[in-house]
């Protein structure tokens, strides 16, 4: 009976906007972009005795890690570990993590799957706990475990939890050379990635955008992919075409995130500065700050790159498995923009564009389900989009007025509507499509 070992970190924007410092950010993507390698997850692996080859690895990356384990004992030593592992490692990360069994591959990914999701609304408690005596962190209301022994020149010490303690020692940790996270957006040789953006940025202006992207219609194909999977009745055939899918999607992101920072980034580098903060990039996932005027290109290129890349993966995924005949031939992918003060909170700055990304698919998704006329809103040049109903890759952008930042559907009713004879008019053109008109 097939047994999968199945863990994943949610929640990863709360995490790294915690505290609303860029520096905060800043470790703790580095952090998160290490949980996977040989020093964190490799460690643990070895210690459980779960290495890689005694098992199928299914999925290794994005914030996830999935394998099949040939007995339950391995598996579940192994989720013991790890959890215990993750507390005290990255205090403050929400990981889940289950073993499940099944008569297939399929069935047991699926129970796995929806043990994660049930235990996303159990999460664990955050140690150590407060009582009526405990101090707070003012930033982010846990207990406070000690103060920043390097305080700000004429800043009073902050008090600090243990999310933040740990970020805070491995953001001083960090080397000046490029991380694995800054290395994924390309080599380039004396060239480094900001960490400071008062200083980094304000040679070109006081302001930066804060880029979210996510791809679109991602469950649909995992869907038809587990349908197939059973078809299959071969487990190394199965765990086969999972990895194979997981690895299109990493490839397409990092093609999309390296073509982008050689098209726009690097004809902008300042004093060996790159114009841009990378924070997560985990295949359809990205997380980014960029000079404000290389915003919408950069966008556009990563968009762009990033269904190119994935066709060429699908096309080849396709002819392993030729039976395979339910998948789009592209993947889409949605970006919200968010122009804002260098200054800024990164916290209110980043849930900002997070919404402006989710607008971007609504109106995708309502486009597909013939709500929306194709009025200049959102251009669908491919012909594969509309057989295959694919939400358009498309950016919504918005840059602030206020101080206080909402979610982009509340400042498009309160700011960004107007009443003119009893009608509702919009004074935005809404979300603008990738492709050229």
């Amino acid at each position: 009976m097939p047994t999968v070992f199945l863990t994943e970190i949610h929640g990863i924007q709360e995490y790294l906007s915690a505290g609303g410092k860029l520096k905060d950010a800043v470790a703790a993507s580095d952090l998160l972009d290490q949980l996977w390698s040989e020093r964190f997850l490799g460690k643990v692996l070895q210690a459980a005795n779960a290495e890689p080859d005694k098992a199928h690895v299914i999925r290794r990356a994005g914030g996830a890690f999935v394998a099949l384990y040939p007995d339950a004992a391995t598996a579940q030593r192994l989720k013991a570990l790890w959890l215990l592992f993750v507390a005290q490692a990255l205090p403050g990360v929400n990981c889940v993590a289950d073993v499940a069994s099944g008569d297939t591959l399929e069935d047991a990914l699926s129970k796995g799957y929806r043990a994660l999701q049930q235990q996303r609304n159990h999460p664990l408690p955050d140690l150590p706990g407060a009582s009526p005596l405990t101090v707070l962190n003012q930033r982010t209301g846990h207990s406070a475990v000690r103060k920043d022994p390097s305080p700000p020149p004429g800043e009073e010490a902050e008090l600090m939890d243990a999310s933040m303690t740990v970020k805070r020692a491995h953001f001083k940790a960090m080397k000046s050379e490029d991380s694995a996270l800054e290395e994924k957006f390309g080599s380039y040789k004396e060239v480094h990635w900001p960490r400071n953006m008062d200083e980094d940025f304000t040679a070109h202006g006081s302001d930066v955008a804060v880029i979210h992207a996510d791809g679109n219609g991602l469950g649909v194909c995992l869907h038809q992919i587990n349908i197939y999977g059973k078809t299959l009745q071969n487990e190394d055939k199965s765990c086969q075409l999972k990895r194979e899918f997981s690895k299109i999607l990493l490839e397409a992101g990092e093609a999309a995130a390296r073509t982008a920072t050689q098209r726009v980034l690097s004809k902008h580098i300042y004093n060996q500065i790159m114009p841009a903060r990378p924070l997560v990039l985990g295949g359809d996932d990205l997380t980014i700050i960029v000079r404000a005027d290389l915003a919408m290109e950069f966008t556009q290129t990563f968009c762009k790159t990033f269904e190119e890349a994935s066709k060429k993966g699908l096309k080849q995924l396709r002819k392993d498995f030729p039976q395979l005949t339910n998948l789009p031939p592209t993947l889409t992918i949605c970006a919200g923009v968010a122009f804002v003060k260098v200054n800024q909170p990164f916290s209110g700055s980043y849930k900002l564009a997070e919404s402006l990304c989710d607008f971007a698919k609504k109106q995708g998704r309502a486009i597909v389900q013939g709500r929306v006329k194709k009025q200049g809103q959102v251009n669908i040049q491919d012909r594969d989009h509309e057989q295959h109903n694919l939400i358009p890759s498309a950016i919504a952008f918005h840059r602030p007025g206020a101080s206080l930042f909402d979610e982009y559907d509340t400042i498009l009713k309160r700011d960004m509507t107007v009443k003119i004879d009893g009608r509702p008019l919009r004074l935005s053109a809404g979300v603008y499509g990738i492709n050229d008109a």
